[in-house]
């Protein structure tokens, strides 16, 4: 499992060295979110918790140009799963989740995180574990 974790700080996070960008919220407050069906998981699956923002792209810019790194990740560990633990699950039905990425991931979307407003920090981790 080490050799997954280090993979995949090295091919998502190429910028992890650098001084982390920081965006607070300042909207309104967030929706609980719809838990609309998801596929099961297979039995063998490793899930991994995915956020967009600072992830698939830098900050918040919305690009998801670090796809392609995803694709090839999901390549090489086929018993890799994703739960999506992005903010973009709150205003988002699952279609349109699923939408974002390439047909060959699609099916190995397994689901979202609830939303734990009530929670204290770190909150993130907490509706991981909440799944």
């Amino acid at each position: 499992m080490g050799t997954l974790t280090a993979l995949l700080r090295k091919v998502l996070n190429p910028f992890a060295e650098a001084e982390p960008v920081v965006v607070p919220h300042t909207g309104p407050a967030r929706p609980a979110v719809t838990q609309e069906a998801w596929p099961a998981a297979p039995a063998d699956a490793i899930g991994m918790f995915l956020d967009f923002d600072g992830v698939l792209h830098r900050a918040e810019n919305g690009s998801l140009e670090r796809m392609p790194q995803l694709v090839t990740l999901m390549e090489r560990f086929p018993q890799l799963h994703i739960i999506l633990s992005t903010n973009w699950r709150l205003h988002a039905r699952r279609d349109q989740l699923l939408a974002y990425f390439p047909d060959e991931i699609q099916p190995r979307l397994i689901g979202v995180t609830p939303y734990l407003p009530e929670c204290s920090p770190p909150r993130r981790e907490r509706e991981c574990h909440a799944f």
